[in-house]
């Protein structure tokens, strides 16, 4: 349980770590972030973007801790774009837990995760009682790195901005966040009303869903972080120990 809770920890702040002032297309630029929950410090994440001849590769990595969990990961997600796009073709993630180390794979083709392996195996039992990861479910799905960058021009209007379904599949489960509107525009930054919807590899009845289902239980904050792209700057999700909070130096 604990090496699970510590791999989706860790996929969350790599995945919300591009956030940042503009990088330059082509080039490599890194970028820094604080970690706390209940506004505790615990931990940090780096994130650099690479954008060259039509291809991206984001690649990240985290190290945190609190109370009896921590861990580190790194996690790396490539592909190429096209009409406005970015389309994931490999997603790579791996951890160390509290007990032991961890790993999650994810390939796609046309348009949709067609592999993806996990390690350590998940036990038989982890499926029982969860929405089937079938097919239908699956299509469009991006991993949490490609997910969070948004393409979109520096003119875009913030109800624009805030008004799309960002579909992600994390290789346990597959759920949408779904942002409906701006709230406020400061510093450059865009707060969008957000919420997260359960679609495949969750138990219905799973406190998690419950709560992170909560209208108030995730707050999302876009800016540019590169040349037509967009991504959080900072984003606050509901934990059972208060709230966990990824934000831009």
């Amino acid at each position: 349980m604990r090496a699970r809770a510590t791999a989706r920890l860790a996929a969350s702040t790599l995945s919300l770590a591009l956030l940042a002032a503009p990088l330059q297309a082509s080039r490599d630029g890194g970028v820094a972030y604080d970690v706390a929950i209940a506004g505790i410090p615990i931990g940090e994440a780096q994130m650099t973007l690479t954008r060259e001849n039509g291809r991206y590769v984001l690649t990240g990595a985290a190290d945190v801790g609190f109370l009896f969990w921590g861990g580190n990961g790194v996690a790396t997600a490539e592909g190429r774009e096209a009409d406005g796009r970015f389309l994931p073709e490999r997603y790579r993630l791996s951890y160390e837990g509290v007990t032991r180390p961890g790993a999650v794979a994810i390939d796609f083709r046309d348009g949709a995760p067609a592999r993806w392996d996990r390690e350590p195996p998940i036990p038989p039992e982890y499926a029982e009682g969860r929405t089937p990861l079938a097919p239908e479910r699956l299509a469009g799905a991006l991993d949490p790195l490609t997910a969070l960058a948004i393409p979109a021009g520096r003119g875009v209007s913030p109800e624009a901005l805030c008004s799309r379904i960002l579909p992600v599949f994390s290789g346990y489960t597959r759920f949408d966040l779904e942002l409906t509107g701006a709230s406020r525009v400061e510093d450059g930054a865009v707060d969008c009303a957000a919420r997260y919807r359960a679609v495949a590899g969750h138990r219905e009845n799973s406190s998690s869903v419950e709560r992170m289902s909560r209208p108030d239980a995730l707050k999302v904050a876009l800016a540019p972080i590169a040349e037509g792209v967009w991504g959080p700057a900072r984003i606050e999700i509901a934990t059972r120990f208060g709230p966990l909070e990824i934000a831009r130096r």
